[in-house]
């Protein structure tokens, strides 16, 4: 990954069902939100980042998405 650009997201969610998460993500609109900033940051660099989604209380640990579910 030498030069590759990491965007990452850090959310305060509190997400007790960890199995949950993915339609807590969908639900929230967190996909899109950092696909757009890739989007962004895409045409600003001319490279695509690494998109990590990190939260910090899922269910009393922290946990990083990646890759994320698709947007609907």
């Amino acid at each position: 990954m030498d030069g590759q650009w990491i965007l990452v997201e850090f959310k305060t969610d509190e997400v007790r069902d960890p199995a949950a998460l993915d339609e807590h993500i969908r639900q929230k609109g967190y996909d899109r939100q950092v696909q757009t900033y890739a989007t962004a940051l895409t045409q600003l660099l001319g490279q695509h980042p690494r998109v990590l989604l990190v939260f910090l209380n899922c269910g009393g640990e922290v946990r990083v998405v990646t890759p994320l579910p698709r947007p609907n």
